[in-house]
């Protein structure tokens, strides 16, 4: 596991994390099961690795659930299907790939904290946000312009899995192709549906 190699331990009297938990050090069988396992091993470890509950300690989590966070990575699949579709990537290549994420229910975010047993909830939600991070909810005309609501989305997916992407595919994968592709692909659904994903938020305190 990374959690091991990111704080000190017995260092951390406030910890906010924003859309890391889900991520996953390890990649098991292609399974929801098997991917599941492996997220609540690694939150508990998150919990008791820095042995929080020696110090007055405050945890805040943000991450995407499963029920939304499908749909942005299918328009990714589906842009490198149509790289796959003209012979710029190999479709085994594809076939081959798994993004190390497990977006959690929030039912196994609660499970987790009350299995581990050193925290106390203070609030567990969920709340909604666009797909585009620069929409905003009062601002009807936003998605005029379907490329650029395309671009914001694909910029911000870019920032998070460009690396994983270069390290399966090599340097074959040409990225600039593939997110031009996904902002198409995204800023094209945007155009018929103003999207929103949820997001769960947790707020603990050490027992």
């Amino acid at each position: 596991s990374f959690y091991g190699r990111l704080f000190p331990s017995r260092s951390l009297h406030f910890v906010h994390s924003s859309y890391s938990v889900h991520w996953l050090s390890q990649i098991g069988h292609r399974t929801d099961t098997s991917f599941r396992s492996t997220l609540l091993k690694e939150m508990m470890r998150f919990i008791e690795r820095y042995e929080l509950r020696k110090s007055p300690a405050n945890l805040i989590l943000s991450l995407p659930p499963a029920k939304t966070a499908a749909l942005l990575w299918w328009w990714l699949s589906r842009s490198l299907v149509e790289m796959a579709d003209e012979g710029l990537v190999e479709a085994a290549d594809i076939d081959s790939f798994n993004l190390p994420l497990y977006p959690p229910y929030k039912h196994e975010v609660r499970d987790v904290v009350e299995e581990e047993g050193s925290f106390t909830i203070n609030r567990l939600e969920t709340f909604e946000v666009n797909w585009d991070p620069f929409c905003h909810e009062d601002d009807e005309n936003c998605l005029f312009d379907k490329l650029k609501s395309g671009r914001n989305v694909a910029d911000c997916v870019r920032s998070a899995t460009e690396p994983i992407l270069r390290s399966h595919f090599g340097e074959r994968l040409m990225m600039d192709d593939l997110f031009e592709r996904y902002a198409r692909l995204v800023g094209e659904h945007l155009s018929v549906e103003k999207t929103k994903h949820f997001n769960i938020a947790v707020s603990m305190t050490r027992k």
